[in-house]
């Protein structure tokens, strides 16, 4: 029993410590009882960075990234292998995650949310293998003894299954909100003619941050010819006039 303890309650990309205060089952058959729960919390762990592009995002993202990669392995499924390892190949592309343009962050959340899709195919599938017991252990009448035992063995590896792939959810969405808050406040301006210069030292107060504009527009030449709709992300680094490709 847990009584007085705090324990993990843990839902889509949700954590939470928490205190049970009551619990109310309703047992209607012995492999399915409805319960009722409720907690009082006592910290809330799935919040992410509240800060916007702080230097830690890069560590916070890699330690994630690793542990998402542990957990994977624990599942042993091919597809969601090669998925994080891809996720792992965007992030140890970007040298400076935290001073990324938007086009660089994205390049991380495709991959992210590739990684988050199969780990809610995989858990629909675990939990309807535990689901689909009609009697304890799935163990039919006149079934062969060998059909008995494999639907034990699957039933028994999906119920483990199940509290990994709920962790994972619960990083990967930690992990796209701290990607998300990088560029948090980017707007859009319209300029007709004109260049990238003048735009830079109207919004950031220095022309020399026209290489940022430059890389969240995805272009190369700051000169501007036409109307434009400019992007115009956070200054996330010292202006120096140096385009990083």
């Amino acid at each position: 029993m847990n009584e007085g303890r705090a324990v993990d309650l843990i839902w889509s990309e949700f954590l939470y410590r928490v205190l049970v205060r009551e619990f109310k089952a309703d047992f209607e058959r012995f492999y399915q009882i409805p319960y009722q729960i409720t907690v009082e919390i006592v910290a809330d762990l799935s919040g992410a960075v509240t800060e916007k592009a702080p230097a830690s995002v890069d560590d916070l993202t890699r330690d994630d990234a690793a542990s998402v990669t542990a957990l994977a392995d624990q599942i042993g499924d091919p597809t969601l292998s090669s998925l994080v390892s891809s996720l792992n190949t965007a992030i140890s592309t970007v040298s400076d995650i935290a001073k990324a343009a938007t086009s660089t962050i994205n390049s991380i959340v495709k991959p992210l949310n590739a990684v988050r899709a199969r780990v809610q195919v995989l858990f629909t599938s675990v939990n309807n293998t535990v689901r689909s017991v009609t009697t304890l252990g799935g163990i039919l009448p006149n079934n062969p003894i060998s059909t008995n035992v494999g639907r034990i063995l699957s039933q028994a590896t999906a119920a483990t299954q199940i509290p990994v792939l709920q962790q994972m959810d619960v990083t990967l969405g930690r992990m796209g909100k701290n990607l998300g808050n990088i560029n948090a406040g980017t707007k859009t301006v319209t300029q007709a003619g004109g260049n990238l210069l003048r735009v830079s030292a109207d919004e950031y107060g220095d022309a020399m941050g026209f290489t940022t504009l430059l890389a969240a527009n995805g272009l190369t030449d700051p000169q501007l010819t036409g109307v434009n709709t400019i992007v115009v992300p956070p200054l996330n680094q010292t202006p120096n006039g140096v385009l990083n490709a």
